[in-house]
């Protein structure tokens, strides 16, 4: 189990204090469970509420939840959940390490 550091915001934006939520580390399973809630239609009319909300259940960030619905982490174990259609490519999901360290060097 991982801690982080978020700043809590009032209902205006206002910061007001810092907590420290413990994360939860994933489980292969946990991330088929997250996969398979994509697809409930009622959920996905706002993505970004519904990653936030699943975020909270399972300990994890909003993010993450997103990453898993869209491939970019946990495509191994949730590969055969995916449609022929929508199936990401094994290895496409990440940028290359070398447009990283270009761009930072760009900079």
């Amino acid at each position: 189990q991982k801690t982080s550091m978020t700043t809590e915001a009032d209902a205006h934006g206002k910061k007001q204090q810092q907590v420290h939520r413990a994360r939860e580390v994933l489980t292969a399973d946990k991330a088929r469970e997250i996969f398979q809630l994509k697809s409930c239609k009622q959920l996905m009319e706002k993505k970004n509420a519904a990653s936030t909300a699943l975020g909270i259940k399972y300990g994890v960030s909003s993010k993450t939840i997103r990453d898993i619905w869209k491939g970019r982490t946990w495509l191994e174990a949730t590969y055969d959940l995916w449609n022929e259609a929508d199936r990401p490519t094994r290895g496409t999901t990440r940028r290359p390490q070398e447009s990283c360290a270009a761009n930072r060097r760009s900079q």
